[in-house]
């Protein structure tokens, strides 16, 4: 029998009574409903040239010498009243050409133009934004899945800081029972909002999934912002952790042998109380990743040894299997009194990567600041080679009522695994505030080199220095994942930057 096979296990027999979902918000249902609204607005658009700037860079292949930077597609916007004082802001942008397997990014630095509009303190009044979401459309405007991957599209503030009130990856589609595309819109509950004060810059990366050899398609991307700007009763704010420590290599990532099963585990203890109003994890089913448990307690209270990972959990390393792993944790959960919050288990569906279907207990809605809890997630890869290890994220996030009226903001908990982890394959090299990262990323696949990558974070002028690469004309599923991090590293440059509205001369897609 394969380690893959002896260490599998099915979920616990936690009762299903009682459970529930926090992810989409809502409900499928209401998931529905939001799309459908969206779908009337954009029925009533009049269409008219969008004035935002955009950059746009496109390749084959992620190499520096293939990225090319070209005039952005035509762009088109409207507004839409849905009532006197909350509308719908929607932007089509397109046709894109795309050749079997290019990469395509785009970055406006004020998508909806709400930077001109200023008031008497000479800033932008305040927003209320009440949904957001982003997709990709065929030739004949579809919502479509495929062959185009929304690989990420955000939206953030700009000048606060690198605050992402929008992330769509994906895996935030839903399986289809739980609502599929519809849950790349996210409409907040009646009543609640985040409340912005500052330019919403958007940025997002696009992956032509066909063989390299398949002729050019067209397609379009669509972004919609619907805002008043009537204060609701509720401000909400953006619980975010990850399972990578800190330091950690690129990206927040962390390796996972790719022969045979691990775990992964962190104790988080929130800095912010409220209501859960909904959860999302980010990670990689097609990368092993089966299931995710989030429990009530520290890693000590269940038993894990050590509390603090360095490196992956892999059972067999301590004579046991992922099912005697999770006997343990549960026998220490009876023994301690911890209790689940959710359970994410992500069922293999072919090659697309989709939100975890979630079962929450009694408490998952409510978060408290000091009371810790842990997620460990469980691997259990499917490829097996002899090498590299696959590098894994583990994001989560919750939008959290606190019950105070405040500007939108991230709360980040990134876990602070001390000293004593040893910086692991990948980890960046220089200094981390605004010189060169460096890295290594294994090649997974058909392919027989490293990636190297050195990027320069923009200067002051916003102006981003080239992407240097020595890399095989593959790009492998591996490094693939290293796209969405570099990304977020761009973007935090960004934000770290001197506050212009200039565009960077040309972008680097990875």
């Amino acid at each position: 029998m394969s380690a893959a096979t002896a260490g599998s296990s099915a979920s616990p027999s936690v009762s299903e009574e009682g459970s529930f979902s926090l992810y989409p918000i809502g409900s499928p249902e209401a998931t529905q409903r939001a799309m459908a609204e969206l779908d009337h607005a954009i029925d009533g658009c009049a269409w008219r040239e969008d004035s935002a700037e955009m950059a746009y860079a496109t390749a084959v292949s992620l190499h520096a010498s293939a990225i090319r930077g070209a005039p952005p597609p035509p762009r088109l916007a409207c507004t839409v009243e849905v009532d006197s004082n909350e509308r719908w802001s929607l932007h089509r942008v397109g046709p894109f050409q795309s050749a079997g397997g290019s990469w395509h990014q785009v970055l406006s630095p004020d998508l909806f133009s709400f930077a001109p509009r200023l008031d008497q303190r000479g800033a932008p009044p305040p927003r209320w934004v009440t949904a957001h979401g982003a997709f990709v459309l065929d030739a004949h405007f579809s919502r479509s899945l495929e062959p185009i991957s929304n690989h990420h599209s955000q939206l953030y503030l700009d000048p606060a800081g690198y605050e992402q009130f929008s992330l769509i990856h994906q895996d935030s589609i839903c399986y289809p029972r739980a609502g599929g595309l519809a849950c790349n819109l996210q409409s907040l509950p009646t009543g609640t909002g985040f409340r912005i004060e500052s330019p919403v810059r958007f940025e997002a990366l696009y992956h032509d999934e066909r063989a390299l050899s398949s002729p050019p398609i067209p397609f379009h991307i669509l972004i919609a912002l619907r805002y008043t700007q009537q204060a609701p009763a509720s401000e909400l704010v953006l619980f975010q952790a990850s399972l990578a420590y800190n330091p950690s290599p690129p990206f927040f990532t962390f390796a996972i042998p790719s022969d045979e099963p691990s775990a992964w585990w962190h104790t988080t203890i929130p800095s912010v109380s409220g209501r859960v109003l909904t959860w999302w994890q980010h990670s990689h089913g097609r990368l092993g990743c089966t299931e995710t448990w989030y429990i009530q307690g520290d890693a000590n209270s269940l038993g894990l040894r050590p509390a603090r990972l360095c490196e992956a959990y892999v059972p067999r390393v301590h004579g046991e299997t992922i099912a005697t792993l999770k006997a343990s944790i549960l026998q220490h959960m009876r023994a301690s009194g911890a209790r689940f919050r959710c359970i994410a288990a992500q069922p293999k569906q072919g090659k697309q990567d989709f939100q975890p279907e979630q079962r929450c207990f009694e408490g998952a809605e409510t978060l408290t600041a000091g009371e810790p809890f842990t997620a460990v997630q469980f691997f259990e890869p499917e490829v097996h080679l002899a090498a590299p290890p696959l590098q894994q994220h583990l994001h989560y996030q919750a939008i959290v009522d606190t019950g105070v009226r405040q500007r939108f903001t991230v709360k980040h908990e990134l876990p602070d695994h001390g000293p004593g982890c040893a910086r692991a394959h990948g980890a960046p090299v220089g200094d981390t505030l605004g010189e060169t990262y460096s890295w290594k990323w294994p090649c997974v696949g058909e392919c027989d080199a490293f990636y190297e990558y050195q990027y320069r974070f923009p200067d002051p002028h916003g102006n981003a220095s080239k992407l240097l690469s020595t890399a095989h004309p593959d790009f492998a599923l591996s490094s693939w994942i290293a796209v969405v991090g570099l990304i977020f590293a761009l973007a935090l440059g960004l934000a770290r930057s001197r506050r212009t509205n200039a565009i960077p001369s040309h972008m680097a897609l990875c």
